[in-house]
């Protein structure tokens, strides 16, 4: 069926992503595995420009929830950090991000990018929230997802930590 010739009703129908599958329409989906789940969503209208949506979500295990887990601090999902620890060759137009293993606050301020020397990097942080997206990231807001964006341009061969 060819979507781009039917105007799209979002109140008529669920549209939902697979893990292992392409976007499509039907029940809601239930994940098999805890993990971060990213939708992308993209519509092609009538007339105007193509819409593309990003919607990044935290699917826990069965009987499980968000809530911390007692005296354990949160810590950062290591398989889901883009670049990995210790990576070479990284392009000097990445933008790191990291995945929490519960939801965290107080971010602005406890998150660094340095290069040689301890020299810091001005960065902007840009939040996955619980409802989505943050942008603007205040101490109290809550997050499970971390984008970090240099604002200055990163040196080739060079070390940077974060």
């Amino acid at each position: 069926m060819d979507y781009r010739r039917r105007r799209w009703a979002p109140s008529a129908c669920c549209c939902v992503a697979a893990p292992t599958g392409a976007l499509a329409f039907s029940a809601p989906y239930t994940a098999t595995q805890a993990g971060t789940l990213t939708i992308v969503a993209t519509a092609d209208p009538l007339t105007g420009p193509v819409v593309t949506q990003t919607y990044v979500a935290r699917a826990v295990a069965a009987g499980s929830g968000v809530t911390p887990v007692p005296d354990a601090p949160p810590a950062v999902i290591a398989a889901q950090t883009v670049p990995r620890a210790n990576a070479t060759g990284v392009a000097v137009t990445v933008a790191p991000q990291l995945r929490f293993t519960e939801p965290v606050t107080h971010v602005p301020g406890a998150v660094t990018l340095t290069g040689p020397n301890n020299e810091l990097v001005p960065i902007t942080l840009l939040g996955a929230g619980l409802t989505g997206p943050i942008a603007q990231l205040q101490a109290g807001s809550v997050i499970t997802g971390l984008t970090i964006q240099p604002t200055v341009g990163l040196r080739y061969h060079t070390t940077y930590t974060l």
